[in-house]
């Protein structure tokens, strides 16, 4: 048996050396290209790799040292992607923007026409995104693994030089707060606490709202001590729960040094609280080994400072955890429920269907029977029909994805109220179609925009009266497009006109109107915010409501 385990060992440790041999293999055969000046050396440089997610043998390595356009359009010398590669997935001429600062490294989306998301979360247009190691970046339907390598190196005593510069405040601030992630926020708290102190071990403790304990979050500059949690009745950490104010503590010259209830002995200790709202939840912790060092009233100020920056960015990324775990739940549910509809209601629709169709044609049934057999055929037929809806609203809105094509608004239109001619001629409603402004196509996704016009005009003609008129505007400008629709029906009631794309929504149900499921206005808005457009209701002064959608002017060919 001792064999065996030294031979396990052995290979074990062989396959190690392989493994680290083949590792530094790769750094030395690795070119790093400098963005956008191969020739700077100074300045905060990331390096950085991407690595493209339909295939892992393709990846890029840069060390960028200044803002990097991400796009198929830019400088050759600074281009990032193959311009083939880009056109092909989708990515605009300047689709994004990476800008690196000494603590972060932030990617901008530039208003590309097919968006940017990083871990399947669009981060909207103009708005710095704080990237991390191993997210997931989709530029239109290029999606790419980030790995940070290497951040820019700056050293303490550089860090605390700056502390006391006029722009330092806010660079500690917007250091700890750019960030969602609850581990990022700590890290980004921890290296503000060293770099304002130079202190030797710092730490931060969250109450666990369970046991009321002081649970260790993350330390740095200590040997593993065992100890992770801290009863708050009779610690020093404890004593600063209960208060709610700082606790400082050195070594006299004629005592001994302290020991704390981590087990460990410091020179001098600090302890800073986390308070937010009146209510202190944690603290902040920082402490020096060496004889004689003691910390000033600066360095409680500044660990004072980055405690109330840290407190509010803890809270916010702890209400940011709870929404993505809901979203998560959201979309559990979501999915079950599409399941249910297209299988086993579908399953159960396509039986009630066969069952009442035999029942028509059985000789036996009466005229009555009869009448109330084609009852319920038709409506197992509606409930179908709503179920198909309800899929396809639930797809549709949940997560578009857009297939960009050269698009002609007026065919779209066309093909819209065409698409809806049997629902205008049940109640003899006209639909007037008007073109005003000069002609021009656009890159947009045909489908899902004529599905957001079908809607409008759907919801326009079951509210309209009998021998009513929709009208249907289409307008072109050299600042984007408008698509206008209103009706001569009651209109939108006025407590729910502010709240119509915030909510769910349903107008009151008119005699003989078919059943629907009040999901048109969302579909219609996720059609709009796609295409980074927008979209408006009012109830006009003649009477009836009117829709307007706006595609911006980026969208023209």
């Amino acid at each position: 048996m001792a064999h065996t385990n030294d031979t396990i060992r052995k290979v074990t440790t062989e396959l190690r050396d392989e493994i680290r041999r083949e590792m530094l293999h790769e750094q030395r055969e690795e070119t790093f290209r400098r963005v956008p000046d191969p020739n700077q050396t100074g300045g905060p440089t990331w390096r950085i790799t991407f690595s493209m997610t339909f295939d892992s043998s393709q990846k890029i390595s840069l060390d960028v040292n200044g803002e990097v356009a991400l796009g198929r359009n830019t400088d050759p010398a600074t281009a990032i992607f193959e311009p083939t590669q880009a056109d092909q997935f989708g990515v605009s001429r300047r689709h994004g923007l990476l800008r690196p600062t000494e603590n972060h490294l932030y990617l901008l989306d530039l208003g590309s026409t097919n968006g940017t998301s990083v871990n399947g979360h669009s981060i909207g247009v103009n708005v710095p995104y704080s990237l991390s190691n191993g997210d997931i970046i989709r530029l239109g339907r290029l999606e790419f693994v980030l790995k940070i390598i290497q951040r820019p190196d700056t050293k303490p005593q550089e860090s605390r030089a700056k502390r006391d510069r006029p722009d330092s405040l806010g660079s500690i601030a917007c250091a700890i707060s750019s960030h969602l992630e609850l581990d990022t926020v700590l890290q980004e708290s921890m290296a503000m606490m060293r770099s304002s102190t130079s202190a030797d071990e710092i730490a931060i403790w969250l109450v666990d709202e369970y046991s009321g304990e002081l649970l260790l979050q993350t330390m740095q500059g200590s040997q593993e001590h065992g100890i992770h949690r801290l009863r708050v009745n009779d610690s020093l950490a404890g004593e600063v729960i209960r208060t709610g104010k700082p606790v400082r503590v050195h070594q006299d010259s004629s005592s001994d040094r302290i020991k704390l209830k981590t087990g460990y002995l410091v020179s001098a200790v600090i302890y800073v609280p986390l308070t937010v709202g009146g209510v202190t939840f944690g603290v902040l912790s920082a402490a020096h080994r060496d004889a004689g060092k003691m910390f000033s009233d600066r360095d409680e100020q500044a660990l004072a400072f980055i405690a109330n920056i840290t407190a509010v960015a803890v809270q916010n990324a702890r209400l940011y955890r709870a929404s993505q775990e809901s979203l998560t739940r959201h979309i559990k549910v979501v999915t079950a429920l599409r399941y249910a509809l297209s299988f086993d209601m579908r399953n159960l629709q396509k039986a009630a269907q066969g069952y009442a169709g035999m029942l028509q044609i059985t000789s036996t049934l009466d005229e009555d029977s009869q009448e109330l057999t084609q009852n319920v055929l038709e409506s197992v037929n509606q409930m179908g029909l709503l179920s198909s809806r309800l899929i396809e609203s639930t797809v549709l809105c949940d997560d578009p994805q857009l297939d960009i094509a050269p698009c002609d608004l007026i065919d779209l239109a066309a093909h819209a109220i065409e698409s809806l001619l049997d629902a205008s001629g049940a109640k003899s409603v006209a639909v007037d179609f008007q073109v005003m402004g000069e002609l021009y196509l656009i890159q947009a996704d045909f489908r899902l925009l004529q599905r957001a016009v079908m809607a409008l005009l759907d919801n326009a003609i079951k509210f309209s009266p009998e021998n009513g008129i929709v009208k249907l505007v289409l307008a072109f400008s050299p600042s984007g497009t408008t698509i206008q629709v209103h009706d001569e029906g009651p209109g939108i009631p006025p407590e729910d006109l502010p709240y119509l794309f915030s909510k769910y929504i349903r107008g009151p149900q008119m005699p003989g109107m078919a059943t629907g499921l009040g999901l048109g206005l969302e579909l219609a808005r996720t059609a709009v915010r796609a295409h980074h457009g927008s979209i408006q209701a009012r109830n006009r002064e003649e009477g009836g409501a009117e829709f307007t959608m706006h595609l911006p002017g980026k969208l023209r060919m």
